[in-house]
């Protein structure tokens, strides 16, 4: 309960915020600086500037901690309580360990999926203006991609909170492992699909199906490694994803290409 009023209490203050942003009560000149005189990537700099104007940040990091301790609890108490009988049933054969891949499965779909899609489906006319700049698709993509190491970064304490309240049931080195593997996954799967309808307002439908997509793959994935278990095997698959992210990279910057021909 005190958890929710204070997240109650920190969203009023964001929808305030958000409307005085919107009014322009509170513009600030000195605000805006000349990105080229900073970095010689300012795609960057304004991804960055909306996950900070827009709170989602600090909501990550919210949430990363929030779902470390529910699904550690969960996890060491097995308490469903608050469940439907019927659903108490059919999580009581599931093993302890899963309380972990749903926790990272929700962080994968807010913090990695729904933030990249995010950054091309609200692009709009934006997109049209940055490309007349003087650098390529490529680097467009890329800036995006940089950008979401602050998410990411966000998203950490997850490990921490639920290895605290969880030693004895999750290997600390596997739960590191999945957590990056399912962020990149989502990445790999996110970029391509957001730069095809880059522009549109953004569809329930096509984060649902995206959703699904990771769950398939991620889900096969914890499984194959919780049977091999092995560094050799946590290094290898993370170099493999790390190779499909910049085909990803690749693929993404060669549909921005083509649709603005």
């Amino acid at each position: 309960m005190l958890i929710s009023l204070g997240y109650l209490i920190i969203s009023l203050n964001y929808s305030l915020d958000s409307y005085d942003y919107c009014k322009r009560k509170e513009r600030k000149k000195e605000k805006y600086k000349n990105w080229s005189n900073i970095s010689k990537n300012p795609i960057f700099l304004k991804e960055t500037e909306i996950l900070w104007r827009d709170k989602l940040l600090f909501s990550i990091l919210i949430t990363s901690i929030t779902m470390g301790c529910i699904s550690g609890y969960l996890a060491i108490s097995n308490d469903n309580s608050f469940l439907p009988e019927n659903l108490q049933t059919l999580i009581s054969i599931f093993p302890k360990e899963i309380y972990s891949f749903f926790g990272v499965y929700v962080l994968t779909i807010y913090a990695s999926v729904f933030i990249s899609l995010n950054s091309y489906l609200n692009e709009g006319n934006t997109l049209w203006i940055i490309r007349n700049l003087p650098i390529s698709e490529k680097t467009i993509v890329k800036g995006k991609a940089l950008a979401l190491i602050l998410p990411f970064i966000c998203s950490i304490p997850f490990i921490a909170y639920f290895s605290a309240i969880t030693i004895e049931f999750e290997s600390f080195l596997f739960l590191t492992w999945f957590f990056i593997f399912s962020f990149l996954a989502g990445l790999i799967i996110s970029f391509p699909i957001g730069a095809r309808y880059v522009g549109k307002k953004s569809d329930i439908l096509l984060l649902y199906s995206v959703s699904i997509i990771i769950l398939i793959i991620i889900g096969i994935s914890y499984t194959i490694a919780s049977f091999i278990n092995s560094v050799s095997f946590y290094v290898l698959t993370l170099l493999v994803e790390i190779g499909f992210l910049i085909l990803s990279i690749e693929i993404t910057s060669y549909i921005l290409k083509i649709k603005y021909k």
